[in-house]
Protein backbone atom coordinates (compact mmCIF):
# COMPACT_ATOMS: atom_id res chain seq x y z
CA UNK A 1 0.00 0.00 0.00
CA UNK A 2 1.62 3.75 -0.72
CA UNK A 3 1.03 6.68 1.44
CA UNK A 4 -1.09 9.27 -0.26
CA UNK A 5 1.64 12.10 -1.57
CA UNK A 6 2.59 15.17 0.14
CA UNK A 7 3.77 18.52 -1.34
CA UNK A 8 5.08 20.50 1.41
CA UNK A 9 7.05 23.44 -0.94
CA UNK A 10 4.63 25.57 -2.79
CA UNK A 11 6.37 28.91 -1.70
CA UNK A 12 9.23 27.46 -4.03
CA UNK A 13 7.73 25.54 -6.66
CA UNK A 14 4.72 23.52 -7.21
CA UNK A 15 3.70 20.22 -8.78
CA UNK A 16 2.98 20.25 -12.37
CA UNK A 17 -0.36 19.87 -13.50
CA UNK A 18 -0.97 16.85 -16.48
CA UNK A 19 -2.72 19.70 -18.65
CA UNK A 20 1.24 21.67 -18.56
CA UNK A 21 2.89 18.20 -18.75
CA UNK A 22 0.94 17.67 -21.74
CA UNK A 23 1.63 20.68 -23.38
CA UNK A 24 5.53 20.86 -22.64
CA UNK A 25 5.97 17.47 -23.77
CA UNK A 26 3.88 18.58 -27.57
CA UNK A 27 6.33 21.29 -27.27
CA UNK A 28 9.09 19.06 -27.18
CA UNK A 29 8.27 16.85 -29.71
CA UNK A 30 8.26 19.56 -32.35
CA UNK A 31 10.44 21.34 -34.76
CA UNK A 32 12.73 24.28 -34.44
CA UNK A 33 11.15 27.26 -33.94
CA UNK A 34 13.95 29.28 -35.97
CA UNK A 35 13.38 26.64 -38.81
CA UNK A 36 11.65 27.86 -41.97
CA UNK A 37 10.60 23.78 -42.41
CA UNK A 38 6.42 23.37 -41.41
CA UNK A 39 7.84 21.95 -38.27
CA UNK A 40 9.97 24.62 -37.80
CA UNK A 41 6.50 26.89 -38.82
CA UNK A 42 4.71 25.03 -36.16
CA UNK A 43 6.99 25.23 -33.38
CA UNK A 44 7.34 29.08 -34.27
CA UNK A 45 3.33 29.27 -33.69
CA UNK A 46 3.18 27.42 -30.40
CA UNK A 47 6.19 29.72 -28.95
CA UNK A 48 4.01 32.76 -29.81
CA UNK A 49 0.96 31.77 -28.54
CA UNK A 50 2.87 31.49 -25.41
CA UNK A 51 3.96 34.74 -25.89
CA UNK A 52 0.83 36.37 -26.29
CA UNK A 53 -0.83 34.52 -23.28
CA UNK A 54 2.25 35.59 -20.63
CA UNK A 55 2.09 39.25 -22.75
CA UNK A 56 -1.63 39.08 -21.61
CA UNK A 57 -1.17 38.04 -18.23
CA UNK A 58 1.72 40.21 -16.89
CA UNK A 59 0.18 43.62 -19.30
CA UNK A 60 3.28 44.04 -21.29
CA UNK A 61 4.20 44.12 -25.03
CA UNK A 62 4.44 40.64 -26.58
CA UNK A 63 7.57 41.90 -27.30
CA UNK A 64 9.29 42.01 -24.75
CA UNK A 65 8.90 38.89 -23.35
CA UNK A 66 12.29 36.87 -23.77
CA UNK A 67 12.10 33.24 -22.93
CA UNK A 68 15.14 32.22 -20.99
CA UNK A 69 15.93 27.87 -19.49
CA UNK A 70 14.61 29.56 -16.18
CA UNK A 71 14.84 32.05 -13.72
CA UNK A 72 18.65 32.37 -12.94
CA UNK A 73 18.88 33.04 -16.63
CA UNK A 74 16.74 35.91 -16.84
CA UNK A 75 18.36 37.16 -13.26
CA UNK A 76 21.66 36.94 -14.85
CA UNK A 77 21.02 38.53 -18.12
CA UNK A 78 18.92 41.35 -16.60
CA UNK A 79 21.51 42.13 -13.75
CA UNK A 80 24.86 41.87 -15.98
CA UNK A 81 22.88 43.96 -19.13
CA UNK A 82 22.53 46.59 -16.87
CA UNK A 83 25.50 46.38 -15.44
CA UNK A 84 27.09 46.31 -19.37
CA UNK A 85 25.22 48.72 -21.08
CA UNK A 86 26.84 50.72 -23.82
CA UNK A 87 24.97 53.89 -23.00
CA UNK A 88 24.60 54.98 -18.96
CA UNK A 89 25.69 51.60 -17.39
CA UNK A 90 23.90 51.57 -13.79
CA UNK A 91 26.47 52.57 -11.47
CA UNK A 92 24.91 51.12 -8.26
CA UNK A 93 22.78 48.00 -7.68
CA UNK A 94 20.44 47.64 -4.66
CA UNK A 95 18.63 44.77 -3.47
CA UNK A 96 17.32 43.75 -0.13
CA UNK A 97 18.48 41.34 2.51
CA UNK A 98 16.51 38.58 1.44
CA UNK A 99 16.36 37.93 -2.17
CA UNK A 100 16.65 34.65 -3.73
CA UNK A 101 20.78 33.38 -3.95
CA UNK A 102 20.53 33.70 -8.14
CA UNK A 103 20.18 37.53 -7.86
CA UNK A 104 22.65 37.93 -5.00
CA UNK A 105 25.32 35.74 -6.31
CA UNK A 106 24.60 37.46 -9.16
CA UNK A 107 24.99 41.18 -8.29
CA UNK A 108 28.03 40.03 -5.63
CA UNK A 109 29.81 38.63 -9.09
CA UNK A 110 28.76 41.54 -10.74
CA UNK A 111 30.52 44.40 -8.13
CA UNK A 112 33.20 41.96 -7.51
CA UNK A 113 34.12 43.18 -11.25
CA UNK A 114 34.25 47.03 -10.10
CA UNK A 115 31.46 47.68 -12.57
CA UNK A 116 28.65 48.50 -9.80
CA UNK A 117 28.87 49.31 -5.74
CA UNK A 118 26.42 46.97 -4.40
CA UNK A 119 23.97 48.17 -1.52
CA UNK A 120 21.46 45.47 0.76
CA UNK A 121 18.23 47.01 1.58
CA UNK A 122 17.14 46.27 5.27
CA UNK A 123 13.92 44.16 5.72
CA UNK A 124 11.75 44.78 8.84
CA UNK A 125 10.77 41.81 11.34
CA UNK A 126 8.14 41.20 8.97
CA UNK A 127 10.25 39.99 5.52
CA UNK A 128 9.33 42.87 4.01
CA UNK A 129 12.07 45.85 2.84
CA UNK A 130 12.32 48.55 5.23
CA UNK A 131 10.61 51.23 2.41
CA UNK A 132 12.11 53.96 4.78
CA UNK A 133 15.52 52.87 4.62
CA UNK A 134 14.96 52.29 0.82
CA UNK A 135 13.45 55.28 -0.29
CA UNK A 136 16.49 57.15 1.68
CA UNK A 137 19.09 55.03 -0.32
CA UNK A 138 17.29 55.63 -3.75
CA UNK A 139 17.49 59.30 -3.24
CA UNK A 140 21.05 59.33 -2.46
CA UNK A 141 22.17 56.83 -5.14
CA UNK A 142 24.10 57.49 -8.38
CA UNK A 143 22.59 57.87 -10.99
CA UNK A 144 21.48 55.86 -12.97
CA UNK A 145 21.35 52.31 -10.61
CA UNK A 146 19.09 49.58 -10.31
CA UNK A 147 17.20 48.25 -7.40
CA UNK A 148 16.09 44.44 -7.98
CA UNK A 149 13.66 43.42 -5.60
CA UNK A 150 11.73 40.51 -5.47
CA UNK A 151 7.96 40.27 -5.37
CA UNK A 152 7.42 36.97 -3.48
CA UNK A 153 9.63 35.41 -1.35
CA UNK A 154 10.64 31.66 -2.25
CA UNK A 155 10.82 30.85 1.36
CA UNK A 156 8.37 32.71 3.32
CA UNK A 157 5.50 33.72 0.77
CA UNK A 158 5.71 37.24 1.88
CA UNK A 159 5.12 39.66 -0.71
CA UNK A 160 7.17 42.58 -1.34
CA UNK A 161 5.50 46.35 -1.44
CA UNK A 162 6.79 47.29 -5.22
CA UNK A 163 4.09 49.66 -6.01
CA UNK A 164 4.85 52.15 -3.07
CA UNK A 165 8.61 51.86 -3.96
CA UNK A 166 8.63 51.94 -8.12
CA UNK A 167 7.59 55.71 -8.17
CA UNK A 168 10.71 56.58 -6.00
CA UNK A 169 12.85 54.62 -7.53
CA UNK A 170 12.37 55.97 -11.53
CA UNK A 171 12.07 59.76 -9.62
CA UNK A 172 15.09 59.16 -8.41
CA UNK A 173 17.10 58.05 -11.81
CA UNK A 174 16.87 54.43 -10.99
CA UNK A 175 15.71 51.48 -12.58
CA UNK A 176 13.57 48.63 -11.14
CA UNK A 177 13.61 44.49 -11.88
CA UNK A 178 11.37 42.07 -10.10
CA UNK A 179 12.26 38.71 -9.53
CA UNK A 180 8.41 37.80 -9.80
CA UNK A 181 8.76 33.87 -10.32
CA UNK A 182 7.06 32.97 -7.06
CA UNK A 183 4.45 34.98 -7.56
CA UNK A 184 3.33 34.59 -11.59
CA UNK A 185 -0.49 33.24 -11.49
Amino acid sequence: MSLPRLFLDYNATSPLLPVAKEAMIAAMDSGNPSSVHSEGRKAKGVLEVARKQISAATKCDPTGVIFTSGGTEAINAALWGMARREKDPVRQIFITDIEHSAVRDTAEAIAATGLVELHILPVTKQGVVDIEAAKAAFAKAKKPFLASIMLANNETGVIQPIADLRQDIFSNGGFLFVDGVQAFG
